[in-house]
């Protein structure tokens, strides 16, 4: 069993963004292992932080997909390794420059991201807890990829695997007409279906150790 038990954060907490802001990595540690997903294999990467201690990231894998204003379902499966190494692209939005959101924006934006401590998960892994990080931004703005939500240093220095996700924001994410065409809550419904996709595969990571 991998994880001890599963922290909840949602919608941007202030004391421990002071974790994101400085996270930049100073150099490559090796290549880890290919990670089977329940819908496909991925690659991840392990850097060297400037505290010198190592982080395993896995970036932009598709949990879910979605047609516009319908729930999320399961991605189509793959049988090629996914390069897990980039953020996916961010779920349209008005573009802000303090989120570096002006980057790639597409409605085939939902992904997913894992950041373990590679140090401590060494000693134990099946006591360190999980941590999914729900991005704030007042259902309108914001993502995973945002630098104040980059997960490497509170993985590292937390000591916990950390989980980052995108979910529809705006008119995509939460509009609603009233009926059953266009019932609204979409954001939400993928909140949901990021926490299942933990559930079903956040265990696959312990063969890192």
């Amino acid at each position: 069993m991998y994880m001890a038990h599963t922290i909840l954060v949602s919608l941007g907490i202030t004391c421990i963004s002071t974790f994101f802001l400085a996270c930049c990595s100073t150099a490559f540690a090796h290549v880890p292992p290919i990670i089977n997903t329940i819908y496909g294999p991925v690659r991840g990467e392990a850097i060297v932080l400037n505290t010198n201690k190592t982080l395993v990231q896995y970036l932009g894998i598709p949990f879910a997909q979605a047609n516009r204003f319908e729930a999320p379902k399961s991605p189509k499966p793959w049988t090629r390794t996914v390069n897990a190494t980039s953020f996916g692209m961010w779920c349209p939005q008005h573009p802000s420059v303090i989120m570096n959101s002006t980057e790639d924006m597409g409605e085939d934006c939902l992904s997913i991201n894992v950041f373990l401590p590679e140090d401590k998960a060494k000693e134990n892994p099946a006591l360190l807890p999980v941590m999914l990080w729900i991005h704030g931004g007042g259902f309108h703005s914001s993502g995973s990829a945002a630098g104040l939500f980059n997960g490497g240093y509170l993985a590292t220095e937390g000591e916990v695997i950390v989980v980052t996700f995108n979910y529809r924001v705006g008119v995509l994410g939460f509009l609603s007409t009233g009926t059953s065409e266009i019932p609204g809550n979409f954001g939400l419904l993928d909140q949901v279906e990021a926490m299942r996709w933990v559930q079903k595969n956040i265990e696959r990571w312990s063969v890192l150790f």
